[in-house]
């Protein structure tokens, strides 16, 4: 009889939360685990690790905004730097060609981290069969080749999330398109339907919308970014329009169809009319859903919340012994960084050390122009758990570095507690938001207060350097302003 294969410790998935969890667990001397079924290579069996963050998320999301952004500047912003260029164009192909390279890059990066700390990968679909009378999980692992099976005395699950469909309508990647479609446009494409206006949304209208396409979006609720801060959701509805991208607010979608190869969307707009556009493509960002469906949780009755994300306790331990799951799976804020922070909480915990993690304190980016980036209790939060508090705000366009890289919008808004001025907050819309939303993430893990940043000598001159105004601001004390 052949040996079993047995692990101490098994990842399924290698996204962020997964890779990280999988080393993690090998450097408190685990022996290791991880599977994962992602490959970019015409179905060979040939891993792609990073999961929908580095394949088909964050990181080609990211430099498509970067090499449109060039673009854009060189095209349309030039000439405010005293700079001439004429006959502008842009090679679709070589973009691409860059995004690819980055992703691949990443992809073997992860593997030689796999190899340098010991981990066993396996390619391939993992699924729960029924434990074996060792009290070990017995792991089912099918590909295009084989099907083999591991056992493993510690499971953590992070297999990530998967576009949210609409009107149950399938992603064809053709004319329907998911976050995976939406990043490779262009061919014969020259209008886009984009629904939803948040993160996914307006980041990849932002992309098209530079390369010269036609974008119209489509938002249900009153404004978009619906769920930020109302200063932070005006500046950049008032900066999108301004690109000229078009977004339908308060519109009820009926139906889609696909007609003479354009997608129909028939919809009620806000002044209650009926309405029909046509494009050539269109984009589903609503929001992802726990991918989930062939782990086949039923053969160990693992439990599910009321929206099928996996049940955990706060050191992400579901209702079974020795399973943990993390990052989108269990839902909350679906980021790469808050996998990445669950993947050490968990693998730590199989050894006994307790930690925890701030759902307050996680920062989120929205990777648009100018930046938006946000961290701490919101207004609705804190009203809800009855906080007392102070606002303050300080407009960018003050700023002298703001003014010197062109950007004519922006702000910083600082919640404060009211009793003791300790920062409950902050919303930023600002080139390099991502980078200086730091120095609030810092200070709410720290308990800072408002007096505490305000005594901070900051470089002049820098965006960063209005975060003194904006926290003095609370207390009616700012100084340019």
């Amino acid at each position: 009889m052949k040996k079993k294969e047995i692990f101490e410790v098994i990842v399924i998935g290698a996204g962020p939360g997964g890779y990280i969890a999988s080393i993690k667990s090998s450097k408190l001397n685990y022996k290791v685990a991880c599977i994962d079924n992602w490959n970019n290579n015409n179905n060979k069996n040939i891993p792609s690790l990073g999961g929908t963050c580095t394949n088909v998320g964050c990181i080609p999301s990211k430099s498509l905004l970067n090499s449109t952004e060039f673009y854009n500047n060189i095209k349309n912003n030039s000439y405010k730097y005293g700079i001439e260029i004429n006959n502008i164009n842009f090679n679709i192909n070589k973009i691409f060609e860059k995004k690819n390279k980055i992703i691949l890059k990443i992809n073997k990066g992860i593997m030689n981290l796999f190899i340098k700390n010991n981990i066993s990968y396996f390619y391939g679909t993992a699924s729960f069969l029924k434990s074996d009378k060792d009290n070990f999980y017995k792991i089912k692992i099918k590909n295009s080749e084989n099907i083999k099976i591991i056992y493993g005395k510690n499971i953590i699950i992070a297999t990530g999330s998967k576009p949210r469909k609409f009107m149950n309508i399938d992603f064809d990647e053709k004319y329907i398109l998911s976050n995976k479609g939406a990043l490779s446009l262009m061919n014969n494409t020259k209008d886009i339907g984009i629904i939803g206006c948040g993160a996914i949304g307006l980041e990849t209208a932002t992309i098209w919308q530079r390369l010269g396409l036609n974008v119209t979006l489509f938002e249900r609720n009153e404004r978009i970014l619906s769920s930020l801060d109302i200063d932070i959701s005006n500046i950049m509805y008032k900066t999108l329009i301004n690109k000229n991208l078009k977004i339908n607010l308060s519109s009820e979608i009926k139906n889609i169809k696909i007609i003479n190869n354009k997608v129909c969307i028939e919809y009620i707009d806000n002044f209650k009319n009926i309405k029909k556009s046509l494009f050539d493509k269109i984009i589903i960002s609503i929001g992802r859903i726990p991918n989930i469906e062939e782990l086949n949780l039923k053969n160990i009755n693992l439990k599910l919340d009321k929206n099928n994300f996996i049940k955990v306790n706060k050191n992400y331990k579901t209702n079974l012994n020795n399973i943990w799951a993390i990052g989108d799976v269990v839902g909350g804020k679906m980021l790469a960084h808050k996998a990445e922070r669950e993947a050490i909480i968990a693998s730590e915990n199989i050894s006994n050390i307790k930690d925890n993690l701030n759902n307050d304190n996680i920062p989120s980016v929205i990777y648009t122009y100018p930046e938006i980036a946000y961290v701490g209790k919101d207004l609705l939060k804190l009203e809800k758990e009855k906080i007392k508090y102070n606002i303050g705000k300080f407009p960018l366009i003050i700023n002298s570095k703001n003014r010197i890289l062109g950007c004519k919008k922006g702000i910083i808004k600082v919640y404060s507690d009211f009793y003791n001025n300790e920062i409950l907050s902050a919303f930023i819309v600002s080139p390099y938001a991502s980078e200086i939303i730091m120095e609030f993430v810092i200070a709410l893990e720290f308990k800072a207060s408002t007096d505490d940043l305000s005594k901070i000598i900051y470089p002049h001159p820098s965006i960063s350097e209005s975060i003194k105004d904006a926290v003095l601001s609370t207390n009616n004390n700012a100084l340019n302003i």
